[in-house]
Order: C-alpha cells, then structure tokens, then sequence
C-alpha cells in the first residue's frame, strides 16, 4: 500500500476538524458517570461540558472549545506500506487547509519572535511522531493538546531510591498545581523511565490509549486506579469549583530507564480530550469510533 501526499493531506483536515468538533464516546462515557457522582454546582458544570459536546457536534460549523490546540500526529505505519511523501509535510497541508476553510483560531508562533504563522503550522508544528508497527496496514490519531492543560503538565528526573511513593507524589502534585488552570476534570496521561526526551513522549502516547481500557501491565493498571482514587479525593472538582471528580482517567505508559535514573513526566488534557483517529486505505482512508473497548 502507498500512502500519498492527498491522502495523508486529506486526511488531516477531516480529523483536525473532526476531533475540534465531535467529543470521542469514551470521553463522553466518563462524562456522564461525573454527572451522576456530583451534586449541586459541580453537577451543573458536567451538565453544561456535555451539553456544549452535543451542540458543537450537532451544530455543523461549532467547534467545543475555543483554543484548537496543538495538533499533534501519531503515525503508526505497518509492513507492506511505503510513504510516497513527507508525512509531516502533508500533514502540515492539512492542518492549514481545515484552518483556512473552517476558519479556526490560529495558534502558532515562534518561539522566539511571538510571530503567527496564521496557518496553524510552522517549524516543527504541527507535532508528528512517525512509528513503524509490527501489524499490517497504517493508522493515525490526532491528539488536540489545548495550551491550557498542556501548559500546566510536568517532567521530572526523580531519585530512584524514592520508588513508586516519588513517582504518585509527582503525579498528584501536578495536577493539585494545574488545579483550575488545567479545566477539569483532567485526563491523565504519564510516562515512567527511558531517557529525559522518551518519557515525554511517553506520557502523550498514554493519552492516545482509549480512555477506560487499563494498562495490560498488572502493576501499572493498579497504579493507574490509585492515582485515579487519590486525584479524585483532592476535591478539586469541575473546572476547579470543588466536588467529586478532579480526574476522569489515567493512563501510564513505561519503558527501562538507566539504573540511575526515574524519569517521569505528567502530560494532562482538559475535560474536552479532544481526538480522532483513522485507518489507511488504498487510495483513502477510514474515520475510527473511540470507545472504551478500542
């Protein structure tokens, strides 16, 4: 199978529209087990996310939140399946064209400069992290990071001898300081061990993971239902108001680090965790569903 410069182009514009648009079911599942937990003002705030979902998706031409994000791209290519472009080129032309034609906020600039691109692409933006995969056939997912929760998430070199204690301790004091500013409640994604760069990488791969499905790893599932417990007694609440859910899930994904060393990194996404993915055909491709089986 080739995968072409239109195709990828395509599809791009199809899911950066789409993920701004339509919340995945899994997001929406958890959502409304929220609703049902609070009471009072917290309840109200769940009500009005879901409510804002639904108009967004219905709506046609409204997007669920202001901030369109970073657009970040994994890639997964399969054996059998050869890129007749530059995947990141082609996704950038698709990014720029779902802006254009949507008429989507534009948020990147230079780092340096502050200057807008007005095209929601530029040096090394959108993000695309290119992967070969054991199984046949191609697969991308768009992951919409708002500036809002991806400013307030975290990376650390913990000391080893601090243990699985250092490393829930992190994890929880970073999203006690995102508090508000992250809009919760939060989903979680964190990065434990390899190297100061894969831990990051690490911890946005776990939020790419369809949310209610535990780490297959015994010892990281238990960790990832403690966590989950222990952010939801903060009483942080719904958008930083108080109440029962500070977090709606939390996904971990490992790797061996250096026997010296315990990196972790914490990557948190807003209520609004916002993505879609596709499966690449011949000559096109196919929106996936999210839900809680995969």
């Amino acid at each position: 199978m080739e995968i072409t410069f239109e195709v990828l182009e395509d599809c791009a514009a199809q899911l950066y529209w789409r993920a701004l648009r339509v919340l995945p079911p899994d997001v929406e599942k958890l959502l409304a087990g929220a609703r049902e937990r609070e009471e009072g003002e917290a309840a109200g705030i769940i009500r009005s996310m879901i409510e804002n979902s639904r108009l967004a998706a219905s709506s046609g031409n409204q997007i669920i939140c202001q901030d369109t994000g970073i657009p970040v791209f994994i890639l997964e290519i399969g054996p059998g399946c050869e890129m007749a472009c530059d995947p990141a080129e082609a996704l950038a032309s698709g990014v720029k064209r779902a802006t254009k034609k949507h008429h989507l906020r534009a948020n990147c600039v230079s780092a340096l400069t502050r200057v807008n691109t007005r095209t929601n692409a530029g040096r090394g933006y959108p993000v695309v992290h290119h992967f070969t995969k054991g199984s046949e056939g191609a697969r991308i997912t768009l992951l919409a990071k708002g500036s809002g929760s991806e400013s307030r998430s975290r990376l650390a070199m913990l000391d080893p001898v601090k243990g699985e204690r250092g490393i829930r301790d992190f994890v929880l004091r970073t999203v006690a300081e995102g508090g508000p500013r992250s809009c919760p409640p939060v989903v979680v994604g964190v990065g434990i061990g390899g190297s100061f760069d894969t831990v990051a990488l690490l911890s946005k791969l776990a939020l790419a993971r369809p949310l209610g499905l535990h780490s297959p790893d015994a010892a990281l599932a238990r960790m990832e239902g403690d966590l989950l417990g222990d952010m939801n007694r903060l009483g942080i609440g719904p958008m930083g108001l108080g109440g029962r859910t500070t977090a709606l899930w939390v996904s971990i994904e490992s790797a061996d680090t250096h026997l010296t060393l315990n990196p972790v990194a914490v990557n948190l996404s807003c209520w609004a965790h916002r993505r879609a993915s596709a499966r690449l055909l011949d000559n096109g491709f196919e929106l996936e569903v999210w839900d809680d089986t995969g």
